[in-house]
């Protein structure tokens, strides 16, 4: 039997399907993955443990695991009111045949929403049923101490990774302890192997190769027997090769790595009983209007400045691939910039105007009514000489 460690970014990718609709999914992958890890865990070959942190990140990353189910929801909405603007059109010819369409596509919608609610209950149920433990105040004191050495995982300068340590260290410190209470004699001689999974490659991985636990924390795995994987497929394959295909392996580990950047939020700070939970979670990447490689026309910016609903010369701009995240605990909005990968919060709307540290480039937030009360918000990238601009303007309105 083996125990094995998912971080906390773990847990929530095997709950969190991606969207199957973009050209980076793969529907059932995330649904095959819990059914072998299950499957593993009935039949006595590994137990998982879980610490209070992992609890605690779960509970306040839990809506976001829901984010496929909200766009199934959306795109249902909305294909139907397309739907029935065509059968109005229509004045009521092929209506049976389109009641027809209807009834059949609420249906296959209705069964995806149904099997991914499942799917995230079953994932929960399963992280309940785990073998619990709470971090001790010696792990806690050891990992501020490693903290100050600037010793893996703490060698990044972009965020905090004190929830890391504390989950891998807390966990071989529970393994000690357990081994001790069976073998009931030191040194130990009852170690049970246990494998380490975590998505985090520059934090644990090593310089030359990112698939090997990093040198300021081989000593501490190799002393217990633990391995370190970056992806559950990858260590449950190390169980029985015979699960995973290498091409769905290398699938998930990049899209864990791209999903769940770990930056902590710059704008809030949890109480101590909820530290580092104030994660941002880039959920999704959004497509942004980049007016910084098209000629710029002073009419067009004042006429994206003055009526909202007239975005015609806008839409002229080519688009760019931003990511968008939002705090788990305070909600607040982030961006990460296409150039530098710099992070910073949205506090503000309607047409404030944001400069990235890292890089100089400028964004725009547009914030434009749609109806019912909801507004909708685009971001687009300016030019410094638009910034100018749009500020100028701005100031003569107001």
């Amino acid at each position: 039997m083996i125990y094995l460690i998912l971080d906390s970014n773990t847990w929530i990718y095997l709950a969190n399907n991606k969207d199957p609709l973009s050209d980076n999914s793969q529907e059932d992958l995330h649904f095959k993955l819990f059914e072998k890890l299950l499957q593993k865990v009935e039949d006595g070959s590994i137990k998982i443990l879980v610490n209070d942190i992992i609890e605690k990140e779960w509970i306040r990353n839990k809506q976001s695991t829901s984010e496929l189910i909200i766009k199934y929801k959306n795109k249902l909405k909305h294909d139907l009111e397309i739907l029935k603007r065509i059968q109005g059109s229509l004045n009521g010819a092929f209506s049976d045949e389109l009641n027809s369409i209807k009834i059949e596509y609420i249906k296959v919608f209705e069964g995806k929403i149904s099997k991914n609610t499942t799917h995230i209950i079953n994932v929960e149920s399963l992280l309940n049923a785990c073998v619990k433990f709470k971090v001790t105040s010696t792990t806690k004191s050891f990992c501020a101490d490693w903290a100050v050495e600037k010793k893996a995982p703490f060698i990044g300068d972009k965020k905090n990774s004190m929830a890391d340590a504390l989950i891998l260290f807390s966990s071989i410190e529970k393994i000690k302890t357990m081994s001790k209470i069976e073998a009931g004699t030191f040194p130990f001689t009852q170690l049970h192997k246990s494998i380490f999974i975590s998505g985090n490659k520059n934090d644990f991985g090593s310089a030359d190769n990112t698939h090997k636990i990093h040198s300021d924390l081989e000593p501490f795995l190799s002393e217990i027997d633990m391995s370190f994987f970056l992806s559950l497929p990858a260590a449950l394959n190390f169980l029985d090769d015979t699960l995973f295909k290498e091409t769905e392996i290398k699938k998930i580990e990049q899209e864990i790595e791209e999903f769940f950047e770990e930056y902590y939020c710059l704008v809030c700070t949890p109480s101590e009983d909820y530290e580092y939970l104030n994660v941002i979670h880039f959920s999704s990447s959004i497509e942004v209007l980049n007016e910084t490689n098209h000629p710029v026309d002073p009419n067009q910016l004042e006429l994206a400045l003055l009526d909202l609903n007239e975005k015609n010369q806008i839409k002229e701009y080519p688009t760019q691939s931003v990511k968008f995240g939002k705090c788990c605990w305070c909600n607040t909005n982030y961006i990460q910039c296409k150039n530098c990968s710099e992070i910073f919060p949205i506090t503000k709307h309607d047409f404030e105007i944001y400069k990235c540290e890292g890089c100089g480039l400028f964004y725009q937030i547009i914030s434009e009514y749609i109806g019912s009360g909801m507004f909708e918000e685009n971001i687009r990238i300016i030019s410094s000489n638009s910034k100018d601009e749009l500020q100028r303007r701005n100031s003569t309105i107001t």
